[in-house]
């Protein structure tokens, strides 16, 4: 997915990612350092490093298949 971004690219959309993220109070707190970020899901949580706007977009991924699952195993829709 990254590879084919232009250059600063995917530092914007993780930017916007974490915004939107904040917004909609997945995350309590974020905060942009180096090339990456520090957010914190809620107030009692520690921190938590992304590094690298590219470890922003995983997790946006794996939250996005945690709200739209794929339709498989054994309770799927015949």
């Amino acid at each position: 997915m990254t590879s084919s971004m232009a250059p600063g690219h995917e530092e914007d959309l993780a930017a916007v990612w974490i915004t939107t993220l904040h917004r909609h109070g997945v995350i309590h707190q974020a905060r942009s350092e180096g090339e990456g970020w520090v957010i914190q899901l809620t107030a009692q949580a520690g921190a938590m490093s992304l590094p690298t706007a590219s470890s922003v977009l995983e997790l946006v991924a794996h939250l996005q298949h945690l709200r739209h699952p794929r339709r498989c195993g054994p309770h799927a829709p015949s």
